[in-house]
């Protein structure tokens, strides 16, 4: 269960992903992660100017999209 409190990594991110030009962001979580939904709703509401661009799992190969 995430903390009401959200401390730093409350939604217990595994790690970061940034772009070199810092023009795209994006959290790893574990692939049984339960709340992406909650923290994507967090995020909006915290930080409004970002635009969300999608969910996707990443592979060995690449990225593989997961239509949601």
């Amino acid at each position: 269960m995430v903390s009401s409190s959200f401390g730093v990594n409350a939604f217990h991110s595994v790690g970061t992903i940034i772009a070199h030009s810092g023009t795209i962001m994006g959290l790893l979580f574990p692939s049984d992660y339960t709340a992406i939904d909650e923290c994507k709703r967090y995020i909006e509401k915290k930080l409004p100017a970002l635009q969300y661009i999608d969910i996707v799992e990443t592979t060995n190969e690449g990225l593989t999209y997961i239509k949601r």
